[in-house]
Order: C-alpha cells, then structure tokens, then sequence
C-alpha cells in the first residue's frame, strides 16, 4: 500500500490542532517524541502561522487556501497534500517532502528551502518562487520539470543546485518535451521490432518514455523498477497483442496503472493493438480494456502510410490538454 492511502489523521492529534497554534506548539514542545499524523485532515482556509509542523505528516491533507505564514514544514511529508492558495510567506521547508503536491496559486514569498524535494509536482502557477531563500541545494525531479512544462523560474532552480548545463538543456528543448505526457511503454518481447520504432519516433516527437532496453539500468531490482517506472510517469502506453496477452508483466504493469486510475487520477491507460487478439480475450484484465476504452489499432504497421497515420493519432492522444 502507498504511503498516506487509506490511512486517517490521528483524531488525538488532530484534537490538539484544534486547540489552536499555541496549544499545539506547547505540545510538540513538551513530547518532541512524538511524530504527528495528521494524513488527510481537512484544514482548508485554516489560520496556522506559527504552526510547528516539523516532521509531522501531512500526506493528503486539505490546506487548500490556509494561511502558513511562518510555519515550520522542516522534515514533513506532504505526499498528495493539497496546498493551493496556501500562503507559505517565511515558511521553513528543510528536507520538506512534496510529491504530487497541488500547489497551484501557492505563496513562497521568502520561504527558506534545504534538502527540499518536489518530485511529480506542478510549480507552473506557484507564486513567487524567484523570492525563495535557498539555504543549499535541494532535489528538483526531473517529472518535476515535466510537468511545469519548464515554467519554473531559473533563479529558483539554480539556487536549488540545478546547473546550467541542464538550464541550457530545458530552455534549447523547446516546448515540444512539455506538451506530451510521459509514458511507461508496456509490451511482450515479441513485438519488439514494433516497439523499438515505435519509441524512437515518439523521442523524435519529445515524447519522453520508459522503455526498458534503453531505460533499464545493469544491476537495478527489476520488479521494483518496473513499479516505480509505471508510478512515476503520467500515461501507460500498453501494446496488446497476442503475445502481452499471455505476459505476467504486461498484466502487472496493467494493474498498476489501474491502480493509479483508482485513486482519482486522469485516466492512465493508452491502450494500442497489433492485431485482433484483445477481441476474442476471455482474460479479466484485457475484457476491461475492451469494454472501456478506444484502441487504437496498428494492424499491419509495417505499410508506411497506415503508421505514420496512425502515429499522428497516437500523439494526438498523448498531446497534453
């Protein structure tokens, strides 16, 4: 299980908070040893200046528009938090984890970073990242930069160690790297020869994908890769054949993705066909597929016409909204 899913704030906890800031301060003051949960608490629109937060977690919490002024974030985890509107001015945010965070339309007039981490989060309409004081470097991950299409301010991402050679990389990219989804490609062995072409135009296309002859790495835990991988990228790009119908991995890796559609995201499957198989399947996973969603079928992608058309349809549904 993810971390944060399924869990709620602990209601002693979420009492103490209730109480107010100073009674809450006291609190963590007089029992440093304890580590407060409040997963998915619902504090939206909440006064909390001074609030002392620090290694508290806060994963799936509602601080849509709450006003943090001053709060000390330093070694709280706000994974899948929801920090819109939220006013962050002089916030502390050491080694603060934020991992598909919403922080659209956030404040971080002067908030001091260390060790900070934003991974799979939008920074496109964070407010007033260019003020930020940075206190060493911190981690910026790359779907970061994905996902703000590059609309993240240069002095931010150098005061959080990010060099110029890779600046330079962002800006000369272009925007075309920005307007597709990432994928995770998910195929049998069999159809490599499709696939292998099919990835190279996509990376012509700057469409950025995981696929494993090129993405895996000699040594790397292989399940637990493959999990990550799917996790980490927005769309999973499954190629249905005769052949991935009869792969434990390409139904693992369908699962996954299912997964992450249950959990309210926009949907994650890009299903593809290379011929009828899927049609006639009597498996769970692949009926699924058949009954819910358009495949788009690259049956006799070997005439160049037919491919590069439906190429063209492909990024189509790739394209970002």
């Amino acid at each position: 299980m993810e971390k944060g899913v399924g869990y709620m704030a602990d209601q002693r906890h979420l009492n103490k908070l209730n109480g107010g800031v100073s009674v809450w301060n006291q609190w963590r003051e007089e029992n440093p040893e304890i580590l407060p949960d409040l997963r998915k608490a619902d504090l939206h629109k909440a006064v909390l200046s001074g609030v002392d937060f620090r290694q508290t977690n806060l994963d799936g919490v509602n601080l849509r528009n709450a006003r943090l002024c001053s709060v000390s974030l330093n070694s709280a985890s706000l994974y899948q938090a929801n920090l819109s509107g939220a006013r962050l001015r002089h916030a502390s945010m050491h080694k603060t984890f934020f991992k598909e965070t919403i922080l659209q339309h956030a404040n971080f007039h002067k908030a001091y970073l260390l060790d900070t981490m934003f991974l799979n989060v939008d920074l496109n309409e964070t407010i007033n990242l260019e003020t930020v004081v940075h206190l060493g470097p911190s981690t910026i991950g790359i779907d970061t930069i994905q996902q703000s299409r590059g609309n993240i301010p240069d002095v931010f991402l150098r005061g959080a160690g990010v060099s110029e050679q890779l600046l330079a990389c962002i800006h000369s990219s272009g925007r075309a790297p920005f307007d597709y989804y990432t994928c995770f490609i998910s195929y049998s062995s069999h159809d490599q020869r499709f696939v292998e072409n099919l990835y190279q135009d996509l990376r012509k296309e700057g469409v950025l994908c995981w696929f494993a002859p090129e993405s895996l790495k000699a040594g790397e835990k292989f399940p637990a890769y493959i999990t990550e991988a799917v996790q980490s990228r927005e769309k999973l790009l499954v190629v249905l054949s005769k052949n991935s119908l009869d792969s434990e991995w390409v139904e693992r890796e369908v699962t996954l993705a299912r997964q992450k559609e249950g959990k309210g995201k926009r949907e994650v499957l890009v299903p593809i066909c290379l011929d009828s198989a899927i049609l006639n399947s009597t498996i769970d996973w692949a009926i699924a597929i058949r009954k819910r969603r358009h495949i788009r079928s690259f049956e006799n992608w070997q005439q160049s016409s037919r491919y590069q058309k439906m190429l063209k349809d492909l990024l189509n549904d790739l394209r970002r909204e």
